[in-house]
């Protein structure tokens, strides 16, 4: 990278992630202290550990790790889990480690578009992949996950494309016609692969 770009990729990166920990941070730091004030006060010894294990693994966003080696998310054994919606919180953090990092190798928007479009590939065909055999691991770990907030990296960058809007000036009411087409599509495909 030439010194100016390198500058302004660490600029641009570091004001991502105090972003990112402003927004998110606080209110789990506050949830999770009042969850230990709750658990010293009311749980028994060996209970208190399982609820640190849980959310040392939470506040390290590593929770669906730990999640796909314990329960079934979709089993009735998942609603006694403590911080079980912090899976999804994980598998984004996962990410977002991640992409900036892409993001500034591939500075092309040409052959990042490129690269999105194959990464979306990848994990959706791991996705479907494991829902046939492993659901749980479908579920909770990030490479099948990934597909979701790329399909939204994705259509960001079209936005940022000029001519793609000018050749298209309808493409904002197409681009919710095309969300509302993937999330129909996912329940078809999740029916017809689970056999529900």
């Amino acid at each position: 990278f030439p010194s100016h770009d390198r500058n302004r990729y660490i600029r641009v990166g570091k004001s991502f992630y105090i972003r990112r920990f402003a927004r998110i941070c606080p209110s789990l730091v506050i949830l999770m202290f009042l969850t230990i004030l709750f658990g010293m006060a009311f749980l028994f010894v060996d209970e208190l550990k399982y609820l640190g294990k849980y959310i040392g693994f939470g506040g390290g966003f590593f929770s669906n790790y730990l999640l796909l080696r314990e329960v079934d998310y979709f089993s009735s054994a998942a609603d006694s889990k403590v911080f079980l919606h912090l899976w999804s919180l994980s598998i984004e953090e996962q990410f977002y480690i991640f992409w900036p990092i892409f993001f500034a190798i591939f500075r092309s928007k040409k052959y990042l578009l490129f690269l999105i479009i194959f990464l979306i590939t990848i994990s959706f065909w791991f996705n479907l992949a494991l829902l046939s055999s492993e659901m749980s691991a479908a579920f909770y770990l990030p490479h099948s996950r990934f597909f979701e907030l790329l399909i939204g990296a994705l259509i960001t960058q079209l936005f940022l494309i000029e001519k793609f809007l000018k050749l298209h000036p309808l493409m904002s009411e197409l681009s919710v016609l095309f969300g509302g087409a993937i999330l129909l599509s996912c329940l078809i495909l999740l029916d017809i692969v689970t056999g529900k």
